[in-house]
């Protein structure tokens, strides 16, 4: 790899850097207000994208051991956050899935996240707009070929 590209994606991984502490920034005290641990935050964003899934798989998501999930997953039932039924298809399996109040808050943080991104993105010009979308959707083909890679 060229010093020059080496130097693009170190400032490409820069940026990016920026942009998520920005938006990170932005929805810190939405996340104050609710007052979960990271980790009982990062299970309902995971839930917030994947509807109904198994202990297994939010473990194997969040890179995390099975025990450690199922606590995380108690801890948010308790707190009336998740809830977990039996699989129609498989009644040993148990799903597990954001309760109303877990869908509430999940919600409120996206919006605020969203709504952060959408005032940076106005402020781009039709050019910079037109760059960005190409660099995303490269992105995008990346992800959708080598899923291994994400």
């Amino acid at each position: 790899m060229s010093n020059s590209r080496d130097t693009k994606l170190e400032d490409a991984l820069q940026l990016y850097k920026l942009l998520a502490n920005t938006i990170q920034n932005t929805t810190i005290s939405a996340w104050l207000d609710i007052d979960l641990p990271t980790a009982q935050m990062r299970v309902l964003f995971f839930l917030a994208n994947s509807q109904n899934t198994t202990v297994g798989k939010l473990s194997e998501a969040l890179f995390i051991g099975l025990p450690a999930a199922s606590r995380l997953v108690e801890r948010l039932v308790k707190e009336d956050l998740v809830i977990r039924a039996e699989d129609p298809e498989d009644r040993r399996r148990t799903l597990v899935r954001l309760s109303p109040r877990g869908e509430v808050i999940a919600k409120s943080i996206g919006s605020v996240m969203h709504d952060k991104m959408q005032s940076l993105l106005s402020e781009l010009n039709e050019d910079d707009l037109d760059a960005l979308l190409r660099g995303l959707r490269a992105i995008e083909e990346i992800i959708t070929y080598y899923p291994v890679l994400t």
